[in-house]
C-alpha cells in the first residue's frame, strides 16, 4: 500500500502549551470529530495515493496519513471507526440527474417498473380508478421503451380504453404520450399545427393522431396540467436524495430544473432538511420571445454561482433536439432516409439565447444529442463569446453522443465541459444502429479522444431515466460493454481510475468545485462513501457488484445499509 505521510502534522504541533501535555495537538474540544483508521481510503490525490486513515473537523478532512500519524490526533469527543481494511472513496458527484421529478413516484404512477404496454395500461388504469372524472391522470417514472416487450411506445389507442373519462398525461422528458381525452380538453386535432421544434405524431397510414407528442408539443400539456404542490416537490426531492445517498452520491446537478424546484430545495435548506449538495440549472425555452427571456434574465434575483456548499445555482439550460430516437443528425436516419431528428428550436432562437444569457451572467448547459444540435450550439456559445469571453466560464454540452473532430476542436477552444453518461451507451446500443448506423453508433462517447485534446469530461446518470448505479456504469466506463455484450470502441475506454475520477473529481470541476471535493485531501469536504469491495482491485466483473455500505457528507452518516 502507498501511503501519503501528512505533511500538516509539523506544523500543528507548534501549538503549545496543554497540546504537548495532552500527547496531541488540540486545546481541549477543539480535535477531530471523527476518525476513520485501519481502511483502503483512495484519496484520489495526484499521485492516486491511498492512505490507512482520515480526521474530520467541522464537516472537512482535517488529515490523512498512517493510523498511527491520524490516531494521535484524538482526543476524547472524537468518534473512532475502525474500518476493518473496507475501501473508502470519494463521494460520486453526478453531473446529470434529474431529482425533483424521480420522488414524485410516491404521488403518480411509477412506469419505471412495467416491461411491457399492458403492464403500463393496467397502472394507469389503477391511478383513473382512484381519481375523480375529469381530473387529470399522470406518470412519474419513467419507461424505457428499448426494455419493453412491445418494444415501442404507447400510444392514446392503449390508453384510451381504460380513461375514458379522464386526461391521460404520460410524460417520458423528451417524449410523452396522452390520451384522447387530453386531446380534447387541450383542442388538439389532427390539423393542429406543429409548433416550432415540437411534433404531433401522425400515423403514416391514417393521418390521424397518435397521441405522442415530441418536444415543444409537449409544453402546452405541461402548462395545462395541475402542477405539483411545493409540498410535494419537497417531499419528491427528500426521497430522490435519500436514493442517491444510497447509491453512494454525495453530490448532485439537477441539469434541468424549475424555479419551483428550485424554492422546494431553498425551503429544504433554509429547515436544514438538505442533506446532499445540490447545484440547480433553470430549464428555459430559447424559442420564447427574445424581449420575453431578456425581461425574464435581467429581472431574475440570482445567477450562476449563487449559493454555498450545500446549494447553488449553476445555471441555465437549453434542448437543442432529442433523446436517441429524436437526435438532430448532419445526416438523414439510416431507417428513415428524409429525417433528420428534431432540432430544438432555430439556430437565430439559440443564438440570440446564449448571447442574453451570457449578458447576465449565467453560464449555459445545453441538451445536444446528434451532431447537427451540437453544430447549432457552438454555433450559439461561439456568438455569445465574441460578445464577452466564456472561456474559463466552464458552459457545458449534455450528453453530445457523436462528435466529430473538427466539434472538438472547437469544444476545446471554447473551454467548454462535456456531460456524458455512460448508460446511454449501454441501453440504446439497438436505437443508435437503427437510427444512425454502424459507423457512426461505434463512435458514441468517444471519452479517450475528448481527454486527448484536453476537454474536461464529467460522469452523470441521467436519473430518472435509469437507477443511480454509478458501479454499473464504471464497469461500462471500463468495458464499452453494450446491454447486448457487445464492446463499442474499445480504444475510447476508461481505465479504473479514470472511470473513478469521471464521477467524482471531474464531475466537481463542472461546478467550480474541484478544489473542494472530489478527492480526499485535507482542506476539502469530507464527503465519501464506504464500499463492499476493493473497486481498483476486484477482478473487473465484480465492479457491478459493489454496493455503498455507507455514505457521509460533511462527516455525517446520510446512508448506512441495514
Amino acid at each position: 500500500m502507498r501511503v501519503m505521510r501528512w505533511i500538516a502534522v509539523p506544523m500543528v504541533l507548534l501549538i503549545a502549551g496543554a497540546a504537548a501535555q495532552t500527547g496531541n495537538p488540540w486545546p481541549a474540544g477543539e480535535g477531530p470529530s471523527l476518525i476513520l483508521y485501519s481502511g483502503n481510503i483512495v484519496t484520489l490525490d495526484k499521485n492516486n495515493d491511498t492512505v490507512q486513515a482520515l480526521a474530520v473537523r467541522d464537516g472537512k478532512i482535517l488529515a490523512v496519513g498512517t493510523d498511527k500519524e491520524v490516531l494521535r490526533l484524538k482526543t476524547a469527543s472524537t468518534r473512532l471507526v475502525n474500518l476493518e481494511g473496507k475501501t473508502v472513496i470519494p463521494g460520486i458527484i453526478d453531473s446529470h440527474n434529474h431529482p425533483s421529478s424521480q420522488g414524485m413516484k410516491m404521488f403518480w404512477a411509477d412506469l419505471s417498473k412495467p416491461t411491457s404496454i399492458a403492464g403500463i395500461v393496467e397502472l394507469i388504469g389503477a391511478e383513473v380508478k382512484q381519481a375523480k372524472p375529469g381530473e387529470w391522470v399522470r406518470n412519474s417514472g419513467i419507461w424505457n421503451d428499448t426494455k419493453l416487450t412491445d418494444k415501442r411506445n404507447p400510444t392514446r389507442f392503449d390508453i384510451d380504453p381504460v380513461s375514458p373519462n379522464n386526461p391521460v398525461f404520460l410524460n417520458r422528458g423528451h417524449m410523452a404520450v396522452i390520451n384522447t381525452e387530453a386531446m380534447h380538453v387541450l383542442g388538439i386535432t389532427k390539423d393542429t399545427p406543429n409548433p416550432p421544434g415540437g411534433t404531433f405524431e401522425k400515423d403514416p397510414k391514417t393521418g390521424e393522431l397518435t397521441g405522442r407528442l415530441f418536444e415543444k408539443a409537449i409544453e402546452p400539456v405541461r402548462k395545462m396540467v395541475p402542477p405539483a404542490t411545493p409540498q410535494q416537490l419537497e417531499a419528491s426531492e427528500i426521497e430522490s436524495l435519500k436514493e442517491y445517498a444510497a447509491a453512494g452520491v454525495t453530490s448532485v446537478r439537477s441539469a434541468a430544473d424549475s424555479p419551483e424546484g428550485m424554492r422546494a430545495y431553498i425551503a429544504l435548506h433554509n429547515r436544514g432538511e438538505l442533506k446532499l449538495r445540490v447545484s440547480v440549472n433553470i430549464l428555459i425555452n430559447p424559442n420564447m420571445p427574445a424581449a420575453e427571456l431578456e425581461k425574464m434574465l435581467a429581472d431574475a434575483p440570482v445567477s450562476s454561482g449563487l449559493g454555498d456548499d450545500m446549494l447553488k445555482v449553476w445555471g441555465i439550460k437549453m434542448v437543442a433536439d432529442g433523446g436517441s430516437d429524436l437526435a438532430y443528425t448532419r445526416q438523414h436516419y439510416v431507417n428513415r432516409p428524409d429525417f433528420f431528428g428534431q432540432p430544438g428550436g432555430t439556430q437565430e432562437n439559440f443564438i440570440t439565447a446564449a448571447r442574453l444569457c451570457n449578458k447576465y451572467g449565467w453560464r449555459v448547459g445545453v441538451h445536444a444529442v446528434g451532431d447537427a444540435a451540437v453544430d447549432m450550439v457552438l454555433n450559439a456559445f461561439e456568438a455569445a463569446n465574441k460578445d464577452s469571453s466564456i472561456i474559463g466560464k466552464r458552459w457545458a454540452i449534455e450528453h453530445g453522443y457523436v462528435l466529430h473532430p473538427e466539434q472538438m476542436d472547437r469544444i476545446k477552444q471554447l473551454g467548454l465541459v462535456m456531460n456524458m453518461q455512460t448508460w446511454h451507451l449501454y441501453n440504446l446500443r439497438r436505437n443508435f444502429l437503427q437510427n444512425y448506423g454502424r459507423e457512426i453508433a461505434d463512435t458514441s462517447h468517444n471519452y479517450q479522444d475528448l481527454l486527448q485534446r484536453g476537454i474536461p469530461i464529467a460522469g452523470g446518470t441521467d436519473w430518472t431515466l435509469e437507477p443511480s448505479d454509478n458501479f454499473k456504469w464504471m464497469w461500462v466506463d471500463i468495458t464499452r460493454k453494450t446491454i447486448d455484450g457487445e464492446a463499442v470502441g474499445p480504444s475510447q475506454a476508461l481505465s479504473r481510475e479514470q472511470a473513478l475520477r469521471f464521477h467524482t473529481i471531474w464531475a466537481a470541476y463542472n461546478t467550480f468545485e474541484e478544489n473542494l471535493k472530489g478527492t480526499l485531501e485535507p482542506g476539502k469536504l469530507a464527503d465519501m462513501v464506504v464500499l463492499s469491495a476493493d473497486y481498483l482491485h476486484v477482478p473487473i466483473d465484480e465492479v457491478p457488484k459493489i454496493v455503498p455500505l455507507e455514505t457521509i457528507v460533511g462527516g455525517e452518516v446520510v446512508f448506512k445499509k441495514d
